[in-house]
């Protein structure tokens, strides 16, 4: 390997920075993606539950499609 004949010259250590930097990147989208993820899912059951519940002529009657909904 290049840096145990040279040691730490400027091009590799811009390669550890760079693959610092990418690894670093990384971590952070993927920490967006699985929020932004979790974030649509928790939308998506207030959607149903909203749905489930509109329109319900009584408690008894939004209670049983609201439980309809959430086992889905």
């Amino acid at each position: 390997p290049e840096i145990e004949r040279a040691g730490l010259t400027t091009e590799a250590i811009e390669g550890l920075v760079s693959l610092a930097g990418l690894a670093a990147f990384g971590t952070l989208v993927g920490a967006a993606t699985t929020r932004a993820r979790r974030e649509v899912a928790r939308y998506e059951a207030l959607v149903a539950v909203r749905r489930a519940v509109a329109g319900a002529a009584s408690l008894d009657a939004a209670l049983g499609r609201l439980r309809a909904a959430l086992a889905r």
